[in-house]
């Protein structure tokens, strides 16, 4: 072997060896790898584990929205603590887009540096890391409740182990005013109409096949982006676009309006305060490609 041959190999291994580090988990090993017991909570009942159709019977009301976010499998554990308890819920998501997505669906709370994007509200905390969602719910409040959650968040992020990507769509938002706590990321109609309603049904022709993305900038206008799977099926969202702009809403639709479509991605700028406004926007949002996302 030449003298110089050995650092050519060196990144490879190194590679190799860090994957390793954060392999992918399932459910179950990342359960057995929770903590059973955290300060004064314990857990001392068995997990609860619910796949597509039992949801239901856990969470009637809001399975929906984990749904469609591609929900796999929710894992449930209760902590007893002697001032209420505190539930975590653990879904698993089909890839880290759903994981991501579902993370978007409530933004409020205060930022914490824990998994891949972590939100703390009064008895709430969430994150997100990998192909996993994480809920954390305390029945109780204070300091031991609050110390709990954050704790028992921080364990659950190190059993999970592997990181995911953010979706790459997200990189065709133009920067400059971007409201960032409003990005919502999406793959379903139903989501769609909870933040940017078009009315009933699916007049986009989202499906479950496309990905979306919304925000808002500083100055009220908000952008939609949908990346379908064919460029016929984005023409076909523009004509949808206008239908629902040429009908009349109950709340009024403000501003300026416009779309535009380029290789199989949809745009589409509303409440914005001019024309130009609307035209920078979606020049700016489907120029050039897409760049690889990190958290």
């Amino acid at each position: 072997m030449l003298a110089g041959a050995l650092p050519l190999f060196a990144p490879l291994l190194a590679l190799v060896l860090l994957g390793e580090l954060h392999p992918r988990r399932s459910l179950a090993e990342i359960a057995a790898g929770l903590p059973r017991e955290v300060g004064r909570l314990r857990a001392a009942e068995p997990d609860e584990v619910y796949d597509t159709a039992s949801i239901y019977t856990y969470i009637d009301g809001a399975a929906e929205v984990y749904l469609a976010y591609g929900m796999r499998a929710c894992l449930a554990r209760r902590y007893h603590h002697p001032a209420g308890d505190i539930v975590l819920d653990l879904f698993e998501m089909a890839d880290a887009g759903g994981a991501f997505g579902a993370f978007t669906y409530d933004r409020d709370g205060e930022e914490l540096e824990v998994g891949e994007g972590g939100l703390l509200r009064p008895g709430w905390l969430t994150f997100w890391q990998g192909r996993f969602f994480v809920s954390l719910t305390a029945e109780g409040e204070g300091a031991d409740h609050r110390e709990g959650m954050l704790a028992l968040a921080r364990a659950t992020a190190a059993a999970i182990g592997e990181r995911g990507g953010l979706p790459r769509l997200l990189t065709r938002l133009p920067a400059p005013g971007l409201e960032p706590r409003s990005v919502r990321y999406l793959r379903h109609p139903v989501i769609l109409a909870t933040f940017l309603p078009f009315g009933p049904g699916d007049p986009l022709g989202l499906g479950t096949d496309a990905e979306a993305v919304t925000a808002r900038y500083q100055d009220g206008a908000v952008l939609l982006l949908v990346r379908y799977p064919s460029a016929a099926r984005a023409a076909a969202g523009i004509e949808g676009v206008k239908r629902v702009i040429a009908t009349p809403s109950p709340t009024g639709r403000g501003g300026f309006w416009g779309a535009a479509a380029a290789a199989g991605t949809l745009a589409v700028v509303g409440e914005a305060g001019s024309e130009d406004r609307v035209e920078s926007l979606l020049a700016t949002a489907l120029a050039g490609p897409e760049k690889e996302e990190r958290p």
